[in-house]
């Protein structure tokens, strides 16, 4: 489809107002973002929020109430980042034990697809 034909076609679906209300949305919600985007730096400290997503993502599970208060102190108190955070969670035994069973079943699923009897 060439050019005038495309114009064509998009006229008889958006009436001529139309194109320029469109317009006007997106400069709008540009500039909207641009300013919101730009006033904010991105803050790297982590927060009490953060201390309950890594329990779900990390670890797959609830926090449990020692923990929970725990890693919410050091939140508080230290001004950790959301790496360190995560770093903490990472290097734990549970977190190794929970990736251990996943990476034995990957090899185990593996050996068996790769082997000639499948």
């Amino acid at each position: 489809m060439d050019g005038s034909r495309l114009r064509d076609a998009v006229r008889r679906v958006v009436p001529p107002q139309g194109g320029a209300l469109i317009r006007r949305a997106r400069n709008a919600a540009g500039e909207f973002e641009s300013r919101r985007v730009s006033r904010r730096a991105f803050d790297a400290r982590a927060r009490v929020g953060d201390v309950v997503a890594c329990y779900r993502i990390l670890l797959g599970r609830k926090p449990d109430e020692r923990g929970y208060r725990g890693y919410a102190f050091l939140v508080r108190s230290r001004r950790v980042t959301v790496d360190e955070l995560a770093g903490y969670f990472i290097s734990s035994h549970e977190f190794g034990a929970r990736t251990r069973g996943i990476d034995d079943l990957a090899k185990r699923t593996w050996r068996w697809w790769s082997s000639p009897t499948g």
